[in-house]
């Protein structure tokens, strides 16, 4: 299976993304009065963004819910193999096609996605991070759910592996209920058994987090408000108008710049700030007295605490260049 790339959208010069965001909205819509399974609607939308990438043959705006609908259709179908007909989909829902534009839909779907629906989406992702440890909350993990759902709005996450969303959606959750109110990002929150279960670590998070803090305000535009007002319910823990997405704490994790630097990578030189029984422990000879070797010193560590984390494409070619040389 081909992943979702970057500007998968760019076949398709007369749709943006703000289109796509209220398609994915609409798609909600209808998934919710349905009552199907959030996998369902998870699997509609990456179905979507494949099909995006795939069919070349440009798309009119007119005709964007009839796709939107059949990826419903053909994502119910692949979870549920017993779901009844597509006239029950229809009978169910006021969107205006026939039963023969739905099924030549479908065809071209499965065509150009090779029929393969077998993509995982990022809520089994997220079930596994919160079965792996019992150290949150409910409402902690009904808030991750949230900004995994927001996450499917965003055409530029689309091309960001589901186990990452579904990583970054629980770090940022981890975040905002803690307690405290500012602070920015705490990496000790993401601890080493949910860094080993989710294979990520909070610096391979980090850019996609910076991203997803900031769906919540978006989805309070009045074209995008699905999503939020199922998860303003009591079901929910009514997540979505929680006082945690208009405080400080969140905030700060928006204003952090893409750039800065981890902190992570700068421990070794502020070796000052560590407690003095970790420091006396990691002097030792049992331990090859590595706070005080010398390489934590060197030119090398200060070197890499200045990479940036986004290299200019201008030597990014260079160094491509040279290493095909």
């Amino acid at each position: 299976m081909l992943p979702i790339l970057e500007h998968h959208m760019a076949w398709h010069m007369n749709l943006t993304p703000n289109m796509r965001s209220v398609l994915v909205n609409w798609v909600h819509a209808v998934h919710s009065k349905l009552r199907l399974c959030d996998g369902v609607f998870e699997m509609a939308i990456a179905t979507i963004d494949r099909y995006l990438q795939q069919w070349v043959k440009d798309i009119s705006p007119s005709d964007l819910n009839l796709m939107g609908f059949s990826a419903l259709v053909l994502a119910s179908k692949y979870e549920n193999p017993k779901m009844t007909h597509i006239q029950w989909f229809l009978k169910h829902t006021d969107a205006g096609f026939t039963d023969e534009m739905i099924s030549e839909m479908v065809l071209q779907i499965l065509l150009a996605i090779n029929c393969d629906l077998s993509r995982p989406v990022p809520s089994q992702f997220l079930k596994r991070l919160c079965n792996a440890t019992a150290d949150f909350g409910i409402k902690c993990q009904k808030l991750a759910h949230y900004y995994v759902q927001l996450a499917l709005m965003d055409a530029e996450l689309a091309s960001v592996k589901p186990s990452q969303i579904a990583a970054a959606a629980l770090y940022i959750a981890l975040n905002l209920s803690d307690g405290t109110p500012d602070g920015g990002l705490d990496e000790s929150l993401w601890t080493r058994q949910l860094a080993d279960c989710s294979r990520y670590t909070s610096l391979q998070l980090r850019a996609t987090v910076l991203r997803m803090a900031q769906l919540p305000l978006k989805a309070e535009q009045e074209e995008l408000l699905s999503i939020r007002n199922k998860f303003s319910r009591r079901k929910y823990y009514s997540v979505s108008v929680a006082p945690e997405l208009k405080g400080p704490r969140l905030e700060s994790i928006m204003n952090i710049p893409e750039n800065e630097p981890s902190s992570l990578s700068q421990l070794p030189l502020k070796a000052e700030q560590v407690p003095m029984s970790i420091r006396q422990k990691c002097s030792r000879r049992k331990y090859n007295s590595v706070l005080v070797a010398p390489e934590l010193k060197e030119p090398r560590l200060e070197s890499i605490v200045n990479i940036p984390e986004k290299i200019p494409r201008s030597i990014r070619f260079k160094q491509t260049f040279c290493n095909l040389m």
